[in-house]
């Protein structure tokens, strides 16, 4: 898990918040969490990067393919040897056939990500608990 060392932090800062917060180390903590994220951020940055130009080469392929088929179909229909319908019919072949995986693709993330914001809401939920106990934590709403 990528962010595994972060959320350790977090959590253990939360559990132990009234050590920290006796103890005048937010500074600390604060610093220590920003350290253990730079490894995270940056890979989340050249991820999205990766994924960016792969999205946008896919989709610059994807249009060169209908420009080339709107070519050939519009040089088929002046030569007289096919008709508007039948072009017509093969481009919405084509663009049904070439969105089917970009949509599937896409789902697939969505439906991860989904998961992700459940858990990410259940954790806050059980944070929130801690934070609004005023037996672990004296001085609420400051940290």
């Amino acid at each position: 898990m990528m962010y595994e060392e972060t959320s350790q932090v977090a959590s253990n800062v939360i559990g132990n918040i009234r050590t920290v917060a006796s103890f005048s180390a937010e500074e600390k903590v604060i610093e220590l969490y920003k350290k253990k994220s730079e490894g995270p951020v940056t890979t989340g940055i050249r991820q999205g990067l990766i994924s960016g130009i792969g999205f946008g080469i896919s989709f610059f392929l994807l249009y060169c393919v209908y420009a080339t088929s709107f070519y050939a179909g519009a040089r088929l229909i002046q030569d007289g040897k096919t008709t508007f319908e039948k072009v017509f019919r093969v481009c919405i072949t084509l663009t049904f056939y070439f969105s089917m995986p970009f949509s599937i693709s896409i789902l697939n993330h969505c439906i991860q990500h989904i998961f992700n914001i459940k858990i990410i809401k259940i954790e806050g939920e059980v944070i929130k608990r801690r934070m609004d106990n005023p037996i672990l934590c004296k001085r609420k709403g400051e940290f």
